[in-house]
């Protein structure tokens, strides 16, 4: 697990496998995405793409934690957030979920949903399925 120290707060985060599934266009509904374990795998020249803009977009997930400790009078919030998602082929996250999260807090699980759904991962050959963990801990 990598450890990222951000100003009030630090994530720390770790990536899972990923695999790939059919095309979805961004013009069309996005549907719910096929059992996973059905999908192919991403091709690693992309899965370091992938992980890279995890790494890089953190701020914006940084808001999430900050902005509720501070609605909470900065009480102390603290655990993970581990999301599933589908990467569609136009470059976006789909049936994005929290598959576990320690945290107790589904304002920040839900900000996390939504800035990642917002996030741009480039095109891709095929949908593929991914994982990310996120740790939330104060930075004092």
């Amino acid at each position: 697990m990598k450890t990222v120290p951000l100003a009030l707060a630090s994530l720390a985060f770790a990536a899972a496998c990923a695999e790939t599934a059919p095309a979805v266009r961004s013009d069309e509904p996005v549907e719910e995405a096929p059992a996973r374990h059905e999908e192919a795998p991403i091709p690693p020249e992309r899965m370091d793409e992938v992980q890279s803009i995890f790494r890089r977009k953190t701020t914006s997930v940084q808001s999430c934690y900050t902005d509720e400790m501070e609605r909470n009078g900065n009480q102390k919030i603290e655990g993970d957030v581990a999301l599933s998602m589908t990467l569609a082929t136009n470059g976006k996250a789909i049936d994005v979920k929290v598959d576990k999260s320690t945290l107790k807090s589904p304002t920040i699980e839900q900000c996390v949903i939504d800035q990642v759904k917002s996030w741009d991962f480039g095109p891709l050959p095929s949908r593929g399925y991914f994982s990310w963990t996120f740790n939330f801990k104060p930075a004092y």
